[in-house]
């Protein structure tokens, strides 16, 4: 695989990551049901709170879409960097840039939304409300484990782009150090010509 295709790889797994953690964000702030049968998400005119288990699950998943946008800022860098005229070394800052963000994103994605306790909070509030609770938690549980998936697929993707890139690197470390070779072969060569050409 060629940096190029390394890199559009990443892009697109990353904006698909982005796209997912909005749909658990959305489905958590926006779109879970009514706390009571009778209650209306828009009645009189004001939007009905959520619970406060579904609140924080918002509020986490805001969170990650923040370290994920990041993450996408930095990449542009990194993408403008290879493209002609290539700047690797830029092009490897803004990928450790990358990876940092990506870090806080898994671990608060990892700690805040996929730990257990988060889960079963959510399972019991679903199963008290009843009504389109359980369904909208199975909702919220599919998004949750689309979005771990995705971020594995991210985080191969990031991979390949390391593995394109310090090929790119060390290939030119390699010219260059031939070069120097080459002018440490040749240089006593061509001052015996000169001497020689002197006497």
């Amino acid at each position: 695989m060629s940096l190029e295709l390394a890199f559009e790889l990443l892009s697109k797994r990353l904006e698909s990551l982005c796209d997912e953690v909005e749909e658990l964000r959305f489905n958590a702030a926006d779109f879970f049901p009514p706390t009571h049968p009778n209650a209306n998400n828009n009645s009189d005119g004001h939007k009905q709170r959520a619970p406060s288990p579904v609140e924080t699950l918002g509020e986490n998943a805001e969170a990650v879409k923040g370290d994920l946008h990041e993450a996408l800022a930095a990449f542009a860098k990194a993408l403008a960097a290879i493209r002609p005229p290539r700047d690797l070394q830029h092009a490897q800052a803004a990928l450790i840039d990358v990876s940092r963000y990506l870090n806080d994103a898994v671990d608060r994605f990892r700690k805040d939304i996929m730990q257990p306790t988060t889960l079963q909070l959510l399972s019991e509030m679903a199963s008290e409300l009843s009504g389109e609770w359980p369904e909208w938690l199975q909702q919220i549980k599919s998004i949750t484990y689309t979005t771990r998936d995705k971020f594995l697929e991210v985080w191969r993707a990031l991979c390949q782009c390391w593995e394109e890139l310090a090929d790119k690197l060390s290939s030119s470390a390699v010219s260059v150090q031939t070069t120097n070779i080459g002018q440490q072969i040749t240089a006593p060569e061509m001052r015996e010509t000169v001497l020689e050409g002197m006497t």
